[in-house]
Order: structure tokens, then sequence, then C-alpha cells
């Protein structure tokens, strides 16, 4: 694994770039989702004549957000495109179940192309994926909770690649249904699915591989 100052400066450049257009897209994106919200709450709330006013001016401002979304998006295609590190970092890691572009994108900013992190263990405890036992002085509460510092953003868009592994066929689908007719609380599961999901990606990451199913052992 290379470490920091073994990578060109560029990278260095391309990393802050992605990290600042992945922030800004995240911004339009839940800008987007609160309008989309907004418009189906007020649905009959209120004098029919305002709300078709309103939604068309709401309207309005998400086609613009839109448009700015796609340029967003279209400039950080160029960075990964640009660099061949990052595009194929990107390209190995959207080889795994569940993983899709967001989620890439999202983990290579996080890891700063997997130099600031090597270790899944300490990725999934940042990203909020490895819930830890409370303990309080001599106390110890079997209850499992998340750190506090843990980043929220990572935590949602890995919860929802895990949610669309349960979505379609596929051995982390066969993994969940064991554990929960085995009478496993869902969301722990989901959560180790989470797990499972960054696993993967610091495995093929940290062996220099492409992602083989033939790989991977079978799920405990």
């Amino acid at each position: 694994m290379q470490s920091l100052r073994d990578f060109p400066q560029t990278i260095l450049v391309y990393n802050k770039l992605l990290k600042r257009l992945s922030a800004e897209r995240d911004l339009i994106v839940r800008d987007l989702a609160k309008f989309k919200s907004q418009l189906k709450q007020e649905v009959g709330f209120f004098e029919k004549e305002y709300f078709s006013e309103k939604k068309k001016r709401i309207e309005k401002l998400m086609k613009a957000n839109e448009k700015v979304l796609k340029e967003v998006e279209y400039q950080i295609d160029q960075i990964l495109d640009s660099d061949s590190e990052l595009k194929k970092n990107l390209d190995r890691i959207t080889a795994i179940e569940g993983v899709g572009r967001q989620t890439a994108v999202a983990t290579l900013v996080a890891t700063e192309n997997f130099t600031k992190f090597t270790d899944p263990k300490k990725f999934a405890c940042h990203s909020g994926c490895a819930p830890f036992r409370y303990e309080s002085g001599t106390s110890r509460r079997s209850a499992h909770r998340v750190s506090h510092k843990a980043d929220k953003n990572l935590k949602r868009i890995f919860h929802m690649a895990a949610v669309s592994t349960l979505t379609q066929k596929g051995e982390l689908r066969q993994y969940y249904d064991r554990k929960v007719a085995e009478g496993k609380d869902k969301m722990s599961v989901i959560n180790a699915i989470r797990a499972k999901l960054i696993g993967r990606i610091f495995a093929i990451i940290n062996q220099g591989r492409e992602y083989e199913k033939k790989y991977i052992h079978p799920l405990a």
C-alpha cells in the first residue's frame, strides 16, 4: 500500500476537489429531497389555487438545482476520469455487490483514495458502522452504541448501500434472511452488512486485486 508521500501532488489536489464537490453535491441533493418532501406533505393542505402556484415556484427551484447537480456531477466525473489511480479504485469498488457509484465516491473522498485509512475496522468506526459496547466506570451495559464522533453522512450512505443489497438476489440477501430467521435483530444484521461491504472494499484495495466472488469466504 502506497503512503501519502508516494502519490503525485496532483492526487492531493484531486482529493481536495473531490471532497469539496461531493459536499456541494450532497447539499444540492438534500435541498431537492426537501423540496419533494414539502410538495408531498402539503398536497391538499392549502387551497388548490395557492398550492398550484406554489408548486410551480418550487418546481422551478428544483429544475435549477437539478441543472447545477448535473454540472457538479460532471466535474466529479472529470476528476475521476483524469486520474488513473482514482479511476482504477472506483472501478474496483463499484464491482462489489451493493456498492454503487455514490458510495464509492464517498469512500474515495473520506479515505483520500485510501491514504488516510487502510484499516477497515477504523474506517467502520469512522463511518458509524461499527457499534461498540457502552461502558461507564465499572459498569457495563449490553446495548451497543455508535460513537457520536462518527461521520453521519457516511453512515447514511453505507446504510442505503446495505439496504440495496436486500432488493436483489445474492449472498448478502441470503445472509440477511438467514440471520433474521435465527432471531437476530434486523437493524443489527443490516449493520453487519454495512461492515461487510467496508471489509470487502478495503480487502480488494489493500490486496491490489479486482473483486471476484470466489475470493469471498462464506458469510458467517
